[in-house]
């Protein structure tokens, strides 16, 4: 997964630091080893990002962008609501990023040092909105805020219970997990079932392609 959103110097050590992501993990990735492997200074790293979960959190909005343009590209086809289509991309993302290795490694290790949140709201808080709109609800962007940090807050359980064991049936964990986020949006228990009636086909039916870490690439077998 690379990118020529930023400049030479800066891209160079995001890809560098990819790079040992997806070998050694983000946890027992050091901002001295991207250095090293980068050839460069410590200082000369710093200088673009502070501490490592600005880099971590840089290379997850990258590929925020690139799984959301894949996923659109699937559901602009189908004919779906928002809200549909939207569910489609929440639920295709908690799958792919829970049956990926070294995605759920990365996610859970994040996680436990607190910067989940920081890396996903600005994604989520979209989404949100996006739902806001067309369902002509009214709420603020600090109402907004707090159904997005409910949802990270779930979203993290998800992991942390699937990567620590508690949780067996991953399945069954994204489909309550999928229902307790249309519950925050107001919807019936009977629109809730309509709606995961005809998004969860469609997830279970993309076809992932994982190179690594980051690095996916999504096919609708059926166009």
């Amino acid at each position: 997964m690379k990118s020529h959103r930023y400049g030479k110097n800066k891209q160079f050590i995001l890809d560098t630091a990819y790079s040992l992501f997806n070998e050694k993990g983000y946890k027992k990735t050091t901002m001295r080893d991207i250095a090293g492997r980068s050839g460069g200074s410590l200082g000369s790293i710093t200088y673009y990002f502070k501490k490592k979960a600005d880099i971590a959190k840089a290379l997850y909005l990258e590929f925020s962008k690139n799984f959301y343009t894949q996923i659109r590209r699937i559901y602009s086809k189908l004919d779906l609501n928002t809200i549909e289509a939207d569910t489609v991309y929440l639920c295709t993302s908690v799958l792919v990023e829970v049956s990926n290795p070294k995605l759920i490694r990365f996610m859970f290790d994040v996680s436990q040092e607190g910067l989940l949140t920081d890396i996903m709201k600005d994604t989520i808080f979209m989404q949100f909105a996006r739902k806001n709109e067309y369902l002509k609800l009214n709420k603020d962007n600090e109402s907004l805020m707090v159904e997005s940090l409910f949802y990270i807050g779930m979203y993290q359980q998800l992991v942390v219970g699937i990567k620590s064991g508690l949780i067996h049936d991953v399945d069954k964990a994204i489909y309550i997990f999928n229902v307790q986020h249309l519950q925050q949006l107001g919807f019936s228990n009977t629109e809730i079932n309509a709606i995961l009636k005809t998004v969860l086909p469609i997830c279970h039916a993309i076809k992932v392609e994982e190179e690594d870490i980051f690095d996916i690439t999504l096919q609708y077998p059926y166009f």
